[in-house]
């Protein structure tokens, strides 16, 4: 796991489970690693898995008012394309 420092930090009181802080304090202490530095890398995966959520539920908003079906030329272009691969 690559966690990198950082230089500037706003200072927060946050309340977790003893068995969470237990977990991370261990991984802290046996990967060598501040627990800041630890609970801000968690942070920012937690961050990247779901950012993409608003624009799934954009994109759900707008499909469900709008027709999603290929043209028929479209789609009779697609299926011509799949004679001229090797399967």
């Amino acid at each position: 796991m690559s966690i990198t420092k950082y230089n500037s930090a706003m200072k927060t009181a946050i309340s977790i489970p003893d068995d969470v802080f237990q977990s991370a304090e261990e991984f802290s202490r046996s990967h060598k690693v501040s627990r800041s530095a630890l609970y801000t890398a968690a942070v920012k995966s937690y961050l990247a898995r779901h950012r993409l959520e608003n624009v799934t539920s954009q994109l759900n908003g707008i499909y469900g008012r709008e027709d999603s079906k290929l043209s028929e030329d479209v789609y009779s272009a697609q299926i011509a394309s799949f004679e001229l691969d090797e399967w």
